[in-house]
């Protein structure tokens, strides 16, 4: 594992593998750890790179913790690649890290080889129509805003339950195990951040999105919750040209719930990407 040095900041890198460059990007309470599956899978044909992003394990503090949103890491992103020495890469997102990877290839589209998306959380899309605005509110209530609240409380433990809960399904968090809770823990504090962001959910536009011309792989899972599948199916319909898969018998983290069928999708897709 090495530490880049970019602007304002240090993230920590896991680079394996030679070939073409597949960059992993992970979501809200993981770093680079949550690749594991992937890059273990991809390092025999490709030089795999997963990071943990700005004020996540194990970074050190760095910025003013009300700067969160998706256009700083794709800011962060973009160093990253050019400390690296890195004119284009496949870019895998995972949740957040999703609409972080999408933000990205809205404005560097030169930099992006292909782009694989998994469950991107763009609630403000779920906003603008009425029957999908009820998942939408639904997810701020019971997850999004009471996990704010436990943290003002102080009961992290509490935060973390019903973030899990409303990414996943009611129960989720009870069943972790004590090694995967350790890593929630780790990175309690970026999510505590994050919901103190006004810029979290910053809207991205679906024309900049429609206009994207590179291969896109589409990513649901069987058991995630309905607001991810509506988010898809609109995503579907901007990017006509982009493939859907959904992998099934897992939930949200797909990459860990079923890392066979997912790194296997994954690979089918970019063996196809010219």
């Amino acid at each position: 594992m090495s530490q880049l040095t970019l602007v304002d900041t240090k993230l920590h890198v896991v680079e394996h593998g030679a070939g073409a460059p597949l960059l992993f990007v992970h979501g809200t309470l993981e770093d680079y750890r949550a690749w594991k599956p992937q890059t273990d899978f991809f390092s025999h044909a490709f030089r795999t790179l997963a990071y943990s992003r700005r004020y996540h394990y194990p970074n050190a503090a760095r910025g003013d913790e009300t700067d969160y949103a998706p256009t700083l890491h794709a800011r962060d992103l973009l160093a990253l690649l050019d400390a690296l020495n890195i004119d284009r890469a496949h870019v895998v997102g995972a949740s957040y890290g999703a609409y972080i990877a999408l933000t990205f290839a809205t404005q560097h589209a030169a930099r992006v080889r292909s782009l694989v998306l998994a469950e991107p959380p763009l609630i403000p899309w779920l906003l603008e129509n009425a029957e999908a605005a009820v998942y939408a509110r639904a997810f701020y209530e019971r997850a999004w805003k009471p996990t704010g609240e436990a943290f003002a409380r102080g009961e992290t433990e509490a935060a973390l339950k019903v973030f899990v809960d409303g990414v996943n399904r009611p129960g989720t968090f009870a069943r972790l195990d004590e090694a995967t809770r350790a890593v929630l823990a780790q990175n309690a504090r970026a999510l505590k951040i994050e919901t103190q962001s006004p810029d979290y959910f910053l809207p991205l536009s679906e024309s900049d999105v429609a206009a994207l011309a590179m291969p896109v792989l589409l990513l649901g899972a069987q058991h995630s919750p309905v607001h991810f599948g509506l988010i898809l199916d609109r995503l579907q319909q901007v990017l006509p040209h982009a493939r859907r898969v959904t992998i099934s018998r897992t939930g949200h983290a797909m990459n860990l719930g079923n890392a066979k069928m997912y790194n296997e999708t994954v690979h089918a897709f970019l063996q196809n990407v010219a």
